[in-house]
């Protein structure tokens, strides 16, 4: 296997939300159908990491008793082990509740870890498509409100699955599954729609409906700016006509930070705290830009 993923992740056109696309195409030797990859017809199912430089930081702690937030993913980190939502959870454990009224057990302790994994599965359902059709995320879907998609330095997981299965099989130690519809049981637990879980032995998955594996996976970063954007071109705006060459050299400079974390980010060379200084730097200058009788 040597698929290699290439993913985008922009603001829409009115900033409303965000456009996530499958751009690996089907040409390149590491792309679908090239030298025994699968194709992109075989994938069956797709999970969504979501997370940005603000959700990763302060992260919430979580006792007995506290309600988790549905579709936040979390870590168990104290505690022996419990039941939540059929599934036995230890320390070390990740755990995304699919609905809003799971509690944590007495005695253990769970930590968010910023991520945000909406189930892109059943009613939602979407995979990538040779006619490259994009995934339209609204606001909800990011964990966000208001009206515009935040500023932020966005970093995100994009795995893949394919290999429809149903009723008994035996697992690939190490592999992940995920539960498309009606629920399966592996080791104990029950997993439902969106739930994923890593084979650990070869005891056999029992599903009442169908569940599928991970066949690849990407980590990416992309810079979301729509508000900053829309701010820049008001000032370049209010600024048309002017020869005033310090205004006008500033202005580029505020551009050129900008379009270098952007590019940085398509690269995958982030460092994500320094990026969000730089986009908190170029906010604060569009914000603050010196009054100018030119």
């Amino acid at each position: 296997m040597s698929l290699i993923l290439k993913t985008l992740l922009k603001p829409s056109s009115d900033g409303t939300g965000a456009i996530f696309n499958d751009i690996t195409g089907q040409t390149d030797s590491t792309a679908y159908g090239q030298n025994g990859n699968i194709f992109v017809s075989d994938v069956a199912a797709i999970r969504l990491k979501m997370a940005t430089f603000t959700s990763l930081s302060g992260l919430a702690m979580l006792k007995a008793g506290e309600k988790f937030t549905q579709y936040k993913e979390y870590q168990k980190t104290g505690g022996q082990s419990s039941v939540v939502d059929g599934k036995t959870l230890y320390v070390g454990n990740s755990f995304v509740p699919r609905s809003k009224n799971l509690v944590v057990p007495t005695g253990d302790i769970w930590v968010e870890t910023g991520y945000y994994v909406y189930p892109y599965i059943g009613t939602d359902v979407w995979v990538p498509n040779e006619a490259q059709v994009q995934n339209s995320i609204s606001l909800s879907k990011l964990n966000q409100s208001g009206s515009a998609v935040y500023d932020d330095i966005y970093t995100y997981t994009y795995e893949i699955y394919f290999d429809i299965q149903s009723g008994s099989f035996t697992p690939v130690i190490g592999a992940r599954y995920l539960c498309l519809t009606s629920s399966l049981t592996y080791n104990g637990s029950t997993y439902y729609p969106g739930d994923t879980f890593v084979a650990i032995d070869n005891n056999q998955i029992s599903a009442s409906g169908y569940f599928c594996k991970m066949y690849a996976s990407t980590d990416a970063y992309a810079v979301l700016s729509f508000n900053t954007k829309s701010s820049l071109y008001q000032l370049v705006v209010e600024k048309a006509g002017s020869s005033c060459l310090k205004c006008w050299t500033d202005i580029n400079n505020i551009k050129t930070q900008l379009d270098a974390i952007s590019f940085m980010s398509e690269t995958g060379n982030v460092a994500l705290g320094p990026a969000s200084k730089t986009l908190e730097w170029v906010n604060d200058a569009i914000r603050n830009f010196p009054t100018c009788n030119c």
